[in-house]
């Protein structure tokens, strides 16, 4: 086979000891090798390989074929062992909808109020286009975005294809009149879509390198839309077929509009303040006097008390910010390795990038860590083992470990809960 080579390796004792001797390229014989196990090593010139075992035995020819099917075999487990959970979130009854990625195959994840898991395989992995903004809605359904298809699985189970758009969805949010709005990486887009009509209307933005942009979607009062562009510098509001856009006068990088009282509040990736805010009536942005991160990660944005707080890591602390623009401090241990801020049960949380346990802060400046032992980073993508933190109504945070295939939660009383996903087993056809 051309450009195949093969590596013999034994379990103990000399390499150089006997010989190994090829006819075809597939069949392989071996004499005068000491007896014992040996691994084969076999590797394709352009990509990859597998490993075989052969055993021998002393006083004997032993003739070992290379075998094939042993590659895909190692292919798919090395893809199952990739395999994580991933994009919980919370319906108003209370069940859980999250994604499963499990080798080759994707499939959404249903655990619903009983404690029973309903799984709706994908017909294509999208592999360059994962599935994304998991949404249910109140007549049980849930949509959701894959590739350039908004989908939906109705109440009675069904996998639709509501809409297909000209560009890969990204990302969407639903507005409070039941419209959808998507946006696209890909030349930089934003897509109005409505489920009434099945009308779609596109917004060309100014063009950014996918590489340097991190956009976000946000709807508020009224079915405004809201885009932030990191690459842009700039804030872009839709109303109707309307658009207005800001480019900020000081380096930002704005993340996720928000309403704030009357006015809308933003966080920045980058630059010297850490949020702004937009005043809507005349479309103005200011600067928050709160520092920002200097290692480019948002501040994020949480709303407890009449106050909206950010992350301080620069300080170590949380800032507190009143619609008046007076600020509370809470300090905390130095350094803070924050991320992932929001508020549940009268209290702020956030995931500790460093130890990845789980921080809850009361307003009083209290910290109560939840460690998980299942918490280790993902060497291969380097991401955090923890997905993002979800509250439901009843006050309890919830989250997933991607590679644990659990479901956790924190009770309000302050138990931590591990539930794990029995997922449906894959298997390889032989």
């Amino acid at each position: 086979m051309p450009g195949l080579r093969i590596y013999i390796k034994p379990a103990a004792g000399s390499a150089q000891k006997g010989m190994w001797v090829s006819t075809n390229g597939r069949d392989f014989s071996a004499d005068n090798l000491l007896q014992g196990s040996y691994t084969l090593i076999v590797h394709f010139a352009n990509c990859c390989g597998f490993t075989q075992s052969a055993s021998i035995r002393a006083g004997h020819v032993t003739r070992v074929q290379i075998d094939m099917s042993r590659y895909y075999e190692e292919t798919f487990a090395a893809e199952l062992a990739r395999s994580s959970l991933t994009n919980l979130t919370i319906a108003r009854d209370g069940s859980k909808w999250f994604v499963e990625y499990l080798g080759p195959f994707a499939r959404i994840a249903h655990l619903d109020v009983d404690g029973h898991l309903h799984e709706f395989a994908l017909p294509v992995l999208p592999v360059n286009s994962p599935v994304s903004s998991l949404t249910p809605r109140s007549d049980g359904s849930l949509w959701f975005a894959d590739g350039k298809n908004l989908e939906r699985i109705t109440h009675k189970g069904e996998l639709e294809i509501v809409a297909t758009l000209p560009k890969r969805i990204d990302e969407f949010v639903t507005a409070p009149d039941g419209s959808i709005w998507t946006w696209s990486m890909q030349g930089s887009t934003v897509t109005r879509y409505s489920p009434m009509t099945r009308q779609m209307h596109t917004f060309e933005l100014p063009p950014a390198s996918p590489g340097e942009e991190n956009a976000r979607l946000s709807v508020t009062n009224g079915n405004v839309a809201w885009y932030t562009s990191l690459a842009t510098n700039s804030i872009v509001r839709f109303s109707g077929d309307a658009t207005t856009r800001i480019v900020l006068p000081w380096k930002c990088g704005p993340n996720w509009v928000q309403e704030w009282g009357d006015k809308l509040v933003f966080s920045c990736w980058s630059g010297t303040f850490g949020a702004g805010v937009v005043d809507a009536k005349d479309m103005r942005a200011t600067p928050l006097a709160v520092h920002a991160n200097t290692d480019g990660s948002v501040s994020f944005a949480a709303q407890l008390g009449g106050l909206v707080w950010l992350i301080d890591r620069r300080g170590s602390s949380l800032i507190g910010i009143a619609s008046d623009g007076a600020q509370r401090s809470i300090s905390l241990t130095p350094p803070l390795y924050a991320f992932n801020l929001i508020a549940a049960n009268d209290r702020l949380w956030f995931v500790d990038s460093a130890t990845y346990a789980i921080a809850a802060v009361s307003p009083s400046g209290e910290v109560t860590r939840y460690h998980i032992p299942e918490a280790h980073r993902d060497s291969e993508t380097n991401m955090s083992p923890i997905d993002e933190l979800v509250a439901d109504s009843n006050g309890n945070v919830w989250f997933l470990i991607r590679k644990d295939f659990a479901l956790y939660h924190i009770t309000p009383d302050g138990r931590l809960i591990r539930t794990p996903i029995a997922f449906r087993p894959v298997e390889m056809l032989h």
